[in-house]
């Protein structure tokens, strides 16, 4: 394999770390949390069906991290499948699913889901432009971890499908609190 590929592989498996995309998912609530504050929104807005979408967004994008990391981890837990012999670079802990692929298809599926349902206005070209780039960034980062045989092509699949479920899982939970809390808030 060529040294360009394996280095491309390391870099974009660096970048997308499942650290790195948690620690982002945090930053962006924090930094919801002040653009609140210098909006004057009140918190029971924030889980309410009136909340602005970019907090939205933020929001189900946090919530399907979450949910991404939490089932990674405990599939991981459970199997316990080592990695690898033959590794290019050094990784700890286990194989399935992967991390990388599970969060990359979390954050690249629930941002497709967010722009299709709240930019409809925009041209549909565009929506569909982003899509591609969002789905070819995850294939690339899923390919990047077999490229360095971090994992198995196996892991990668299982992580993508893992990515996609905890969008569905952030969608429902977030539209079921938010209904939830409009009963109870504006009767």
């Amino acid at each position: 394999m060529s040294e360009f590929l394996i280095e491309l592989a390391i870099r974009i498996s660096d970048i997308f770390s499942p650290e790195s995309t948690v620690f982002l998912s945090v930053i962006l609530i924090i930094l919801s949390v002040f653009y609140l504050k210098i909006k004057k929104i009140k918190y029971k807005e924030i889980i309410s069906v009136n909340c602005p979408n970019n907090i939205k967004g933020i929001l189900m994008i946090s919530i399907s991290v979450f949910i991404a990391t939490v089932l990674s981890q405990l599939i991981k837990f459970i199997f316990k499948i080592p990695r690898p012999a033959n590794m290019l670079i050094p990784e700890n802990g286990y194989t399935f699913p992967s991390g990388h692929a599970t969060l990359a298809f979390a954050v690249s599926s629930i941002c497709i889901f967010l722009m299709f349902k709240y930019f409809k206005n925009y041209k549909k070209y565009i929506n569909y432009l982003y899509t591609i780039i969002f789905i070819l960034t995850a294939l690339l980062i899923a390919t990047s971890r077999v490229v360095l045989h971090v994992h198995r092509p196996i892991d990668v699949i299982v992580g993508a499908l893992v990515g996609i479920l905890s969008t569905f899982l952030s969608i429902k939970i977030y539209y079921n609190i938010t209904r939830y809390v409009d009963k109870k808030i504006y009767k």
